[in-house]
């Protein structure tokens, strides 16, 4: 699964993981998170969430989400 703890999107804001979790229509597992700044809260795929982002020529791309803070 994923590591609990701050992360900052490829954008630029400051979420925090709050755990993972389980889809009840397709049963693969989901990220429960918050936005830092606003205090809302969102639920993306695990799969999307671990992604990269293709950014200008960078090959591999850089993470939509990285660890900043356990």
């Amino acid at each position: 699964m994923i590591k609990p703890g701050k992360y900052r999107h490829y954008k630029g804001g400051t979420y925090v993981v709050l755990f993972t979790a389980q889809d009840s229509e397709t049963n693969k597992p989901v990220v429960v998170y918050m936005n830092e700044t606003h205090g809302t809260y969102y639920v993306r795929s695990l799969k999307e969430f671990t992604s990269n982002v293709m950014q200008d020529s960078e090959d591999g791309g850089i993470p939509r989400f990285k660890l900043i803070d356990k």
